[in-house]
């Protein structure tokens, strides 16, 4: 294998020396991203599980502002809900209503950062890889178009060199789909706590609209 790379790095045209360098740059995208949803799903899991039983617990406006928020997405849910709220409040249950989904889709669009990037990688960095590897074997041909006898030596050298950019492409390609697929399941888990928190805080505020609910008066 050292050989390969070798002999790779040797021979390799701007074409070859082009593919390899998008897909490592890809490469160190996919694992830059995993580090960084890795810290905030396990920071997100245990604020909003610290969160859950502080807030079902509750029973008043007075008593969300002494509740755990942390990074929690409920936290985030309420500050949006409240702004809302605090610009437009609620002259019916049905516009109460709509500031909670609306605040919702926005808290839960923040779960799908860099998904797109993932997917997009892990759909496309085949495709790249094989396009350096047919480049490669096409350069290969034409090298060895004018040779009279070929050995087998000669042959496998440049089409296992070729061969390298398909391999870089898979190894691309194969964790960025794992990291989409872990963060797509870790993500249904974490929006049904999220959910379950949310039916808490309706309650709470839905309890003071009917007295009738103005934000930022208790």
């Amino acid at each position: 294998m050292g050989n390969v790379w070798q002999s790779w790095l040797r021979d390799a045209g701007w074409v070859d020396g082009g593919v390899m360098a998008l897909l490592l740059a890809m490469s160190l995208a996919v694992w830059t991203v995993v580090f960084l949803k890795v810290s905030r799903y396990v920071g997100l899991w245990h604020a909003e599980n610290d969160l859950s039983a502080s807030l079902a617990a509750a029973d008043s406006v007075q008593e969300l502002a002494h509740l755990p928020w942390g990074v929690s997405l409920t936290g985030q849910l309420y500050q949006r809900l409240a702004a809302q709220l605090a610009q437009r409040p609620p002259r019916t249950e049905d516009a109460l209503e709509g500031a909670f989904r609306l605040a919702l889709r926005q808290v839960r669009a923040g779960l799908d950062d860099h998904m797109t990037l993932l997917a997009t990688i892990g759909s496309s960095a085949p495709f790249i890889g094989l396009l350096g590897t047919v480049w490669g074997i096409l350069n290969a041909l034409r090298s060895l178009g004018g040779v009279s006898q070929l050995t087998l030596d000669q042959v496998a050298g440049p089409v296992g060199q070729a061969l390298l950019a398909t391999a870089v492409g898979l190894f691309t390609a194969i964790p960025a789909l794992l990291a989409y697929n872990t963060f797509l399941r870790l993500k249904t888990k974490l929006v049904l706590v999220l959910e379950g928190n949310e039916w808490h805080l309706h309650r709470i505020l839905l309890a003071q609209y009917h007295r009738p609910f103005i934000p930022g008066k208790d």
